[in-house]
Parts: structure tokens; C-alpha cells; sequence
């Protein structure tokens, strides 16, 4: 796969159920792909795509942040396993 560079980032959603959550990386995704940033050495698209990874929970002062990285972490290699250019969901962690 030609990859140039590959950028990692989250967005967090305060106030916002699972369902949100994969509406905006739905939205997120059409609007890169409305952008047709050409990427001629792709085996996926000839335009830039993006695979998101979601992921949610309700926080609370004793859980960490860092089970929830790690879900939507996996759920982002579940979107990239599939070919790319997908939205991965993780599996609640509590």
C-alpha cells in the first residue's frame, strides 16, 4: 500500500451516545472525500480516503482513558483490515 504519511488524531465528543459518534465519522469521511485530494499511489481510491476507528463510554473519575484508546484503536485496525475507507466500531469496554 503507498502510503505517504499517516496521521493519528482523536475527537472527543463530550455529550454524545455511540450512534452521534458515527454519524460525525460519517461526516468526516464524506467531507475528505468531497475534498478529492488526488493520491495517485493508493490500491483504494485515487483520491486521499480516511478509516476512522469509534469508540465510546460514559467517564467517570475512576475508569481511565486508556481502555477507550485501546477500543477505538482496534476498531480502526478493524476498519483498515477491511480495505479502508470504513468506519470501525469498538465493542463497549465496560
Amino acid at each position: 500500500m503507498g502510503r505517504y504519511r499517516v496521521a493519528k488524531f482523536a475527537i472527543l465528543l463530550p455529550h454524545t451516545a455511540r450512534a452521534g459518534a458515527i454519524e460525525v465519522a460519517k461526516l468526516i469521511r464524506a467531507k475528505i472525500q468531497q475534498l478529492e485530494i488526488p493520491h495517485p499511489k493508493s490500491e483504494i481510491s485515487l483520491y486521499l480516503t480516511m478509516s476512522l476507528g469509534v469508540a465510546t463510554a460514559i467517564p467517570s473519575p475512576e475508569l481511565s482513558p486508556y481502555p477507550l484508546i485501546a477500543v477505538a484503536q482496534e476498531a480502526l485496525q478493524e476498519a483498515k483490515q477491511q480495505g479502508g475507507d470504513q468506519i470501525g466500531v469498538g465493542v463497549r469496554w465496560r
